[in-house]
């Protein structure tokens, strides 16, 4: 499996930095780099089920952009180790292109393993971006004021389950993690845009021109 990327320039790797900078922000345990038929797609968690008994659904946001090798390579990674990566001078090619190596550790996901439906989605909804903003800005608060001083991990994970796990109406029933997804990595770039949602049977996706986000439902929820 290729060990390297092959990004279009020193721009795509920037905005591929600031994607993982605000996905560090949501404390995702690593990133889901996959590359195909020239097209790289960048995945990483929002809200996972933590546990069989959790029925919260599975919330990602995804990056779309151009990868150059031609190579196919579907690896699960840390950020981290890939912003470090980043952060170090950038190797070229002959035509200008940035050679970006992976981390040779391969991280073990639950949700990494989902399948997302490559057709069959048709059109449910569609927002306006200072709507989904909103939702966000109305669930951060509520996690706030819902967190006590120095809460452990297990209050945390329960807290951000009862305030972004449940659908909400303004999100065309999609849970309030999929606002929260579009507003913390960047898929709200102007509160004028409307964003679209699409279903396909347990999965709805909110798309934006800069991204998507991703839901699955827990099967019977």
């Amino acid at each position: 499996m290729p060990d390297a990327l092959l990004l279009t320039d020193s721009h795509a790797v920037s905005d591929l930095s600031v994607f993982l900078g605000r996905a560090l922000r949501l404390t995702p345990d690593a990133v889901r780099l996959a590359a195909t038929e020239g097209v790289l797609t960048v995945t990483v968690p929002v809200l996972v089920p933590k546990g069989i008994l959790d029925r919260s659904p599975t919330v990602l946001g995804m990056r779309a952009m151009r990868e150059h090798s031609g190579a196919r390579s579907d690896r699960v990674v840390d950020v981290r180790a890939v912003t470090e990566r980043i952060a170090r001078p950038a190797q070229l090619t002959e035509d200008g292109h940035v050679l970006l190596r992976l981390p040779d550790a391969e991280q073990h996901v639950s949700w990494a393993g989902t399948v997302v439906p490559r057709g069959d989605w048709r059109l449910l909804d569609e927002l306006p971006a200072a709507v989904v903003a909103r939702v966000a800005t109305d669930g951060i608060a509520a996690v706030a004021t819902a967190l006590p001083q120095s809460p452990g991990e297990a209050v945390v994970d329960r807290v951000r389950a009862e305030v972004w796990a449940p659908a909400d109406d303004r999100l065309g029933g999609a849970p309030a993690a999929a606002a929260l997804a579009a507003d913390s990595l960047g898929f709200i770039p102007d509160e004028a845009e409307t964003l679209r949602l699409f279903g396909s049977g347990r999965w709805l996706r909110l798309s934006s021109r800069a991204g998507h986000v991703l839901v699955r439902h827990a099967p019977g929820a």
